[in-house]
């Protein structure tokens, strides 16, 4: 099993509430022991790699959630159309996702690696608002490079998964050579974008979509 496989669960996030009809994945599964002990090592070094900065050892102190008992959707649909709370809601609604249900195991988990492990989950969807990337299948995939890119970590097993699970799609997006060139585009997108994993976004909610991506100096595509 490799790194990737292991860490990615952690990065995807969402419940369709009726479901997409992209056929993208969602997470879920069960992992062997090597595994969960791979991801929680991975996740753990994350966690350091948060504490370091002021806003990050706040989010891990204050450990704010987006489960589906922690976020009102109704008051962020009530914001201005401009701002990063209401395009969030509008982008649930518009995929028809359901914040996730509070997993006991995650709630019940004290350690800082597990709440990294929920945070990345439960921050899926607003990566893609802040990104742009679409919630098809291309797009899944897209934001899972990204990810990867921002936090460091590998992207050749999730490369060579991801070609083959598109399988027949390929045609739909430019083949196998314009998929490989988006990939390896939001790879190196998040590399240059600073890390994402320890921002609170709750913070920006009230504020502009735009002056959210500059103020986490988000690369542009």
């Amino acid at each position: 099993m490799s790194e990737l496989s292991d860490a990615s669960r952690c990065l995807r996030t969402g419940t369709p509430a009726r479901g997409r009809g992209t056929g993208a994945p969602r997470g879920g599964g069960s992992r062997p022991l090597r595994g969960a002990s791979l991801e929680h090592g991975l996740h753990a070094r994350l966690a350091r790699e948060i504490s370091s900065t002021r806003t990050g050892r706040r989010l891990l102190a204050e450990r704010p959630r987006l489960d589906a008992c922690s976020v009102s959707l109704d008051a962020l649909r009530a914001l201005p159309a401009d701002t990063l709370g209401h395009a969030y809601s509008r982008h649930l609604e518009a995929n028809r996702i359901a914040p996730l249900e509070p997993s006991w195991v995650v709630r019940e988990e004290t350690s800082d690696a597990g709440y990294v492990c929920a945070r990345l989950r439960e921050t899926h969807d607003v990566l893609h608002v802040i990104t742009g990337y679409g919630t098809d299948a291309l797009g899944e995939l897209e934001i899972q490079l990204f990810n990867l890119g921002n936090l460091s970590w590998s992207p050749v097993p999730l490369l060579a998964v991801g070609a083959a699970w598109l399988g027949g799609w390929l045609g739909r997006y430019g083949g196998l050579h314009g998929v490989a060139g988006q990939l390896r585009a939001a790879y190196v997108r998040g590399r240059r974008t600073p890390p994402l994993a320890g921002v609170i976004w709750e913070d920006h909610w009230h504020e502009p979509l735009s002056r959210v991506r500059d103020l986490v100096a988000l690369t542009p595509f």
